[in-house]
Parts: structure tokens; C-alpha cells; sequence
């Protein structure tokens, strides 16, 4: 199943960008963790309160968020589009 959300999108393309090039993959991640913080608002959620949801620390979400250093797995990438979905 194809998930259809902008976060998804950003994962996706910071996974393609993996395999290409450092600068490339830098870009990758920096798109995903702006897509994750605009989610996050969109739901109304602080980092604690998403980690929770999603089985990760705040912590992690923020780091993310600010240093845009690595990204979430899918799984956890589909338990936000899901929280999106119950929003609407």
C-alpha cells in the first residue's frame, strides 16, 4: 500500500538519496525533518508527546527536528500519516 502523505515523500526521498552522495543524502535528511516538524505543528503535538505515540523518545524527535542527522523507519513514518488521517 502506498502511503500518500508529504512526510512519506520526504522519506522517500532521503532514502533514495542514501545511496547517492553525502550531499545528497544532508538534503535528504534536512527536507524529512522539516516535513516531520511541520507535521508535528499540524497535529499539535510537542516532540515528547509524538515520541510517545510513535514508540521513540522526544528527544529524538527534536534532534531530528533541529540537526536533521537521521530519520525515522517507515513503520513509524506510517504511525504519523495515521495520527494525520484520525486529525482529519
Amino acid at each position: 500500500m502506498k502511503l500518500d502523505h508529504p512526510l512519506v515523500g520526504a522519506y522517500e526521498a532521503c532514502m533514495s538519496a542514501f545511496e547517492t552522495s553525502k550531499g545528497i543524502r544532508q538534503q535528504g535528511r534536512s527536507v524529512f525533518a522539516t516535513q516531520l516538524k511541520e507535521t508535528r505543528a499540524f497535529l499539535g503535538l510537542t516532540c515528547r508527546q509524538l515520541g510517545a505515540k510513535i514508540g521513540v523518545t522526544g528527544q529524538l524527535i527534536s534532534q531530528i527536528e533541529t540537526t536533521a542527522k537521521s530519520i525515522l523507519s517507515i513503520d513509524q513514518v506510517q504511525m504519523i500519516v495515521d495520527l494525520c488521517k484520525e486529525k482529519h
